[in-house]
């Protein structure tokens, strides 16, 4: 048993390394995002179950303080992939254009824009809160002639 998990602890290191050396290579694309957030996911159950062997009640005290910190270099190795998933993520977005209608209520105040649910969703699924979400899309220049485009 503690020859297959030695074996599967230098694998998980091992692929972090191979995953690590394509990071800086410049085709990084959808394959490679994927592959790296498998990785964070072989990582994540990494971590855990090295929490699961460090919490053995049969281990002594020493055992354990080696087992938990084992477990932190490897939570070490999964938070930077993390990192660097993120990274990579938002690097490979692409900017896009939208057309913001306004839409005539016939109520006094500012004009009100149509902005298409997709477009909602997508700006929430990257963190971004409705107040920059409302300014980056109503951000009002007065000379600016209807319809207007905003580049995100």
């Amino acid at each position: 048993m503690a020859d297959e998990v030695e074996t599967f602890l230098k694998y998980v290191l091992e692929r972090s390394e191979e995953i690590n050396g394509g990071a800086h290579h410049e085709s990084r694309g959808e394959n490679f995002l994927n592959e790296l957030l498998l990785h964070v996911d072989l990582l994540g159950n990494t971590v855990q179950f090295l929490h699961e062997i460090g919490n053995i009640s049969s281990l002594d005290h020493q055992d354990k303080t080696k087992w938990k910190d084992l477990e932190n270099v490897y939570f070490e190795v999964e938070k930077e992939f993390a990192r660097l998933y993120n990274q990579c993520y938002y690097e490979s977005t692409l900017t896009c254009e939208l057309l913001l209608l306004s839409v005539d209520t016939k109520c006094p105040g500012r004009p009100s824009y149509h902005i298409p649910r997709e477009v909602l969703l997508e700006l929430r699924g990257l963190n971004f809160s409705w107040c920059k979400i409302s300014h980056m899309c109503v951000q009002l220049d007065c000379y600016a002639p209807c319809p207007r485009v905003w580049t995100f």
